[in-house]
């Protein structure tokens, strides 16, 4: 693995683990139970087979974070009218309203650590080739 290759794997490590930490003490909210919301929040993932492939876990995984979202209000499910053996996922208003303010404070507490490292025309090009990256490869 070359050296940036490496790099770039760390530092979406060490992103996703600080991510982590911190939507648990704020929100009592797991990266991957944000991700699942922000996924269902874009209007572009609307049932659990979509979602699987966002975080990188298996059907099972995907269905015990669906169970605790629903569980806590923050998702309802209703069955596709196209495929009744698929559920459909839709934000309820507590959903949304908790998706907008972890995603605010994280981008708060990203902001506030790269700004000890780059300065902001820095980060902008470096959001720049991330997002030529990430569209290249499909995301």
């Amino acid at each position: 693995m070359r050296p940036l290759t490496h790099r770039i794997y760390l530092l979406g490590q060490v992103l996703g683990q600080m991510a982590d930490g911190h939507l648990r003490a704020a929100f009592d909210l797991s990266f991957n139970e944000f991700l699942l919301l922000r996924g269902v929040g874009s209007g572009q993932l609307h049932s659990q087979a979509d979602l699987k492939g966002i975080v990188g876990i298996g059907e099972a995984g995907v269905s015990r974070i669906v169970a605790r979202l629903v569980g806590r209000g923050l998702l309802k499910t209703s069955i596709d009218p196209r495929n009744r053996r698929r559920n459909m996922l839709h934000l309820t208003e507590e959903g949304r309203d908790l998706l907008e303010r972890a995603g605010t404070e994280l981008e708060r507490q990203f902001a506030q650590s790269t700004g000890q490292v780059a300065e902001p025309d820095e980060m902008e090009v470096f959001e720049k080739v991330l997002g030529a990256y990430l569209t290249r490869l499909g995301f």
